[in-house]
């Protein structure tokens, strides 16, 4: 599902041509899991959620074919 969801944004020229959507999602899907096992494990929750924000944006900033700066 999520990479459908990135495969579409490439498709719709929001992602460069380069944009990996299998490799993208698999990412984003390890970063998410990751910082699930944190907050289940009793870290603050606005901690995971902010990294998860921080990294994602990270990720796509060099994957967007018109960045936001």
């Amino acid at each position: 599902m999520v990479g459908t969801f990135i495969e579409e944004l490439k498709t719709r020229g929001i992602l460069k041509k380069e944009a990996n959507p299998r490799l993208t999602a698999m990412g984003v899907i390890a970063v998410h899991d990751g910082l699930l096992i944190w907050e289940v494990a009793g870290m603050n929750r606005q901690e995971p959620r902010k990294a998860f924000v921080e990294i994602i944006q990270t990720m796509f900033s060099s994957l967007l074919v018109h960045p936001v700066s």
